[in-house]
């Protein structure tokens, strides 16, 4: 049986008789037995928290969205920008048919921006991937669509 003291570690004999020398006296401790741990999990919260809860969901079915990252593979500004923006993204579409693609208008650019990321890491991980066929891509910031559950 071990027993820790400290930072080090003491191997004691199987059987001892009353305390240690340190006064402390060796526990087994079961962890993950049917009678510590069944699997079920509870929350108890209070109702000013429940409150809370439902106000962040509110906020956030209201911006359509929750912050998060894309990437963008297109911009273009002008005339026809818009009709080269909406070709691109349907040909990125028939590329890329599981990840979404975006038209978006910032003044004065029409760009394309794919994906949906909550995490700079998921973004980024994505973009390696296209990188050789979209080279001016780079990851930016935006409200993205609620993951699928």
């Amino acid at each position: 049986m071990l027993i820790f003291q400290g930072a080090t570690a003491q191997q004691l004999p199987e059987k001892t008789s009353g305390t240690s020398e340190s006064g402390i006296e060796p526990e087994e401790v079961r962890y993950f037995t049917s009678d510590v741990f069944d699997g079920k999990v509870v929350i108890n919260q209070t109702s000013e928290l429940e409150k809370l809860i439902g106000l962040r969901m509110a906020i956030l079915k209201k911006q359509n969205g929750v912050k998060g990252y894309r990437i963008r593979i297109f911009a273009s500004v002008g005339r026809g920008a818009r009709k080269d923006a909406n070709h691109f993204r349907i040909e990125f579409d028939a590329k890329h048919p599981d990840c979404n693609a975006y038209l978006v208008y910032n003044n004065p650019n029409w760009e394309i921006h794919v994906g949906d990321y909550r995490t700079r890491f998921e973004a980024k991980h994505f973009l390696q991937k296209i990188k050789e066929e979209y080279p001016k891509a780079f990851i930016v910031s935006s409200v993205v669509e609620f993951p699928e559950l």
